[in-house]
């Protein structure tokens, strides 16, 4: 039981991280987590052709939301390592970033 209330309180962690660095990346939101480790990010201010495409290029593989009818949207699972969900946020980031320095 101890196990299972240490994952929670980590996954807790994680969730945290995600939607304080999801706010802070301009055309990025994130929506309530129904589910315990899987994150709903909106990219619909993005202007780019294929924000999923611009993630990949950028190192992370977000499940595209197309597979949900939300083209728009993609999903990220954050039950991993806080280091590596850090550096997939810092990816995300930079892919951001790099597209508003090309408009």
């Amino acid at each position: 039981e101890d196990w299972r209330l240490a994952l929670i309180q980590y996954l807790k962690g994680n969730r945290k991280l995600l939607f304080d660095e999801i706010a802070s990346i301009p055309g990025l939101a994130i929506y309530q987590m129904e589910a315990s480790y899987l994150g709903w990010i909106s990219y619909e201010n993005i202007l780019h052709k294929n924000p999923y495409e611009l993630f990949l290029k950028n190192g992370v593989a977000l499940q595209p939301g197309k597979m949900f009818n939300a083209s728009n949207h993609a999903r990220i699972n954050i039950a991993t390592p806080r280091s590596n969900l850090m550096e997939a946020l810092k990816s995300i980031k930079h892919a951001i970033g790099e597209n508003e320095r090309e408009k």
